[in-house]
């Protein structure tokens, strides 16, 4: 649980953070861009937050655990919740919006 989720949790940071990076240099405002960059912050949310809940106690047991989890849990936990249903509903508004703009091509110009 400690090892893997730290070695996943940093490829999935890296990769959004490069994702990031790409996305606020274009110059393109669409729906679709900003629905991307929405799902980049909330997974970037969710990875920082699991590693410090889950990998951090359980490799280094005599730092993370007792008093560390038990001062943070009550605002990190709801915080990596956050993150998780942001996460769920920005891919979700994606697949929406996917949907019309291939479905409904020039719906906007009616």
């Amino acid at each position: 649980e400690g090892v893997m989720l730290v070695v996943v949790a940093s490829v999935g940071l890296v990769g959004n953070i490069l994702s990031f990076i790409v996305l606020n240099t274009q110059g393109l405002q669409k729906t679709f861009h900003k629905l991307l960059l929405l799902l980049n912050i909330f997974d970037m949310v969710y990875l920082l937050t699991a590693v410090s809940l889950f990998a951090l106690p359980t490799l280094w047991p005599s730092v993370f655990s007792g008093t560390y989890q038990t001062l943070t849990l009550p605002y990190v936990l709801p915080i990596a919740h956050v993150g998780l249903v942001g996460s769920i509903y920005s891919s979700l508004a994606l697949s929406i919006e996917r949907y019309a703009a291939v479905v409904h091509p020039f719906a906007k110009y009616r």
